[in-house]
Formats: C-alpha cells, structure tokens, sequence
C-alpha cells in the first residue's frame, strides 16, 4: 500500500523460476483491498468516506477513492464537502463570474489580502483577492537585498497557476484576475482546512508518506527557481488534510535580478517535471502570460528555464539519472 491507500503496488513477479516471486492478485470488494496469495490472504485497507490518519496525535482525514458517483477532481468548499465543479476551468469561471458577498481582511502577511466570500447559484466557496501592485527602483526586496527593478504584484499570482499548470504542478491553487469595488486585483481559491508549514513545523508533525513529501519539496524547489521566488516561508506552504502541500503567494516571484544563486542550490528533480521542462512549448507560455508579465520578465524566465534544464542534464551526466531524479 502506497500514498495513504491510493496506490497499491502489485506486481509480485509470478514467475518463479524467473522472478523467484509468488502468485498473487489484489482482491477489491465493497472498499475492501484484500492481498490473496496461494497460502493466505492479507487485507491491506479499508475504504470509508471518513477514512483517517492519526499523526501525532493529530486526526488528518484522508479519503482513499472519489465518492460514488462524484468526480475525480474535486475542490472542498467551506464545510469539506466538495464543490460542483469538475475541473479546474469551472473553477476558473466561478471565480471569474460569482458574486463576492461578503469580505474580511486577512492580518498575516504584509500585503493585508482579503478572504471573500463567493457565491453563485447557491454554491458558495471562500478565496483571497490580492491587489498588492509594487514597482520600484533601487528597492530592498526580501532577504534583504536591493534590486534595480523590484516589483511585487497580483498579476504573479494567476501567472504562477497557469505557469504552474501547464508543467504538470497541479499544486498552485487556481487564480484568476478580477475586479472588487473599483480595484484590480487576483482572486485565488482559497485551501480549506489546511495548516502552514509553520504549524506543522511547531507541532512536529510528520508526513505519513516520506516519499511523496520528499518529491513535493523537490518539485517546489524547482518551481521557485523557475519563477525566481525569493519570498517563499513556512507562512505560504499550506498543507491539507492529504498531505498535498499547496504553493501560495507568489506576488514577488518572477524577478529579473538574483536567479542564478537559487539555480545552483537544485540537486534533484522529479521525471514528471523533468520531461515537461523539455517539452513544453515555450512560444505557448509565453503567449500564456503576457497577460501578466512584461517583456523583460519573460526574457528572464526562459533564460532560467535554460540554466535549469542546462543544470540537470549537467548533474544527471555527471552522477546518473537514478541519482539526480527522484522516482516513486
């Protein structure tokens, strides 16, 4: 059993006299996965809708298979349950489209968003509309460096979802642009029932699934690089009740001063983003978001997807691949 009981690994190499393995088949039965063997059978998990983890003393629900008759994608409204959508791009739209009833500012962080409240058709779903629009010379940005052109704006935050996307992170929560009271902002769905990495860090709670926890963090690492985001912290790693970690506030991402340094620091990478690296059409992300970023930015972004892409096959050359990427 793998991944908290969504994978099951089965191939036992049945072929004796080849293999040395065994016999074996995985049984599923009215949510029951059951392991039979020739001298036994082994139950390996249980399905329930409230299926759950218990880390460190913390109950973590975990939900192992989409309900019945509900899609495979779903986003958790206010309560957990899922909302009616059945992809991203309908979120996208309730996003674009819903009534924003009701809002409150958020105190943390030092751009003070608000949590608003969305509803349309009778479904109602929380996000966070940002308007922070920063643009400035000779700037002290973050780890306090200074920067001939810093900017930190709203515009990064659906620039990095749609980046995000299309190289496979499925992790960035989605953001739209949008307008509220007069004001140009993002609006980004909101993670419910989700804790910091700084929560989890104090509370000294552990991932139940190492690996998977490990390639998440590669992958976030890599994409940071990507994007040049030198505002990254335990306060915008948020962690659900899977354990998927969701990458937020990306408003100071995509600077043009200081990547080389973040380059030099990857030492692994996932085969998934790997092989999109070097497949992804770069004239379609760049036609992608020019909505969002200005010439210059997306000069710099190419210019260290090409040091990336330049810095793993260095690595792989020099250590192996089976050293350099990190496989299930």
């Amino acid at each position: 059993v793998r991944f908290g009981g969504r994978a099951f690994l089965i191939d036992t190499g049945m072929l004796s006299e080849v293999y040395g393995g065994k016999p074996s088949a995985l049984e599923i039965v009215d949510g029951v996965f059951t392991a039979i063997y020739a001298d036994r059978r082994e139950e390996l998990w249980t399905f329930s809708r409230t299926a759950e983890l218990a880390v460190e003393g913390v109950t973590i629900a975990e939900t192992a298979l989409p309900a019945p008759g509900m899609p495979p994608w779903r986003w958790p409204g206010p309560e957990g349950e899922p909302l009616p959508f059945r992809g991203p791009e309908e979120l996208e739209d309730f996003l674009r489209t819903a009534e924003i009833v009701s809002h409150e500012t958020i105190d943390q962080g030092l751009n003070r968003p608000l949590k608003v409240v969305l509803e349309r058709d009778g479904v109602r779903a929380h996000a966070v509309f940002r308007t922070v629009a920063v643009d400035e010379r000779a700037k002290q940005g973050p780890e306090g460096r200074f920067y001939r052109n810093f900017r930190d704006s709203y515009q990064f935050e659906p620039a990095a979802y749609e980046l995000g996307r299309t190289l496979g992170l499925d992790r960035i929560p989605p953001a739209v642009p949008r307008v509220y009271r007069g004001k140009q902002g993002s609006l980004q769905a909101w993670v419910e029932q989700a804790m910091t990495e700084a929560r989890r860090l104090e509370q000294k709670l552990h991932p139940p699934d190492a690996l998977s926890w490990a390639r998440q963090q590669v992958e976030r690492q890599v994409f940071d690089a990507l994007i040049n985001n030198h505002d990254r912290n335990t306060g915008n790693e948020l962690i659900d009740r899977h354990w998927t970690i969701w990458l937020i506030d990306h408003t100071r991402g995509f600077q043009t001063e200081y990547g080389d340094e973040r380059i030099e620091e990857l030492r692994r990478i996932t085969p998934e983003l790997w092989s999109a690296l070097r497949s992804v059409e770069r004239a379609r992300v760049r036609t992608m978001l020019q909505p969002f970023l200005r010439p210059i930015e997306l000069d710099a972004l190419f210019a260290r997807w090409d040091q990336i892409v330049l810095r793993f096959r260095t690595l792989i050359a020099e250590h192996g691949a089976d050293n350099i990427l990190l496989r299930f």
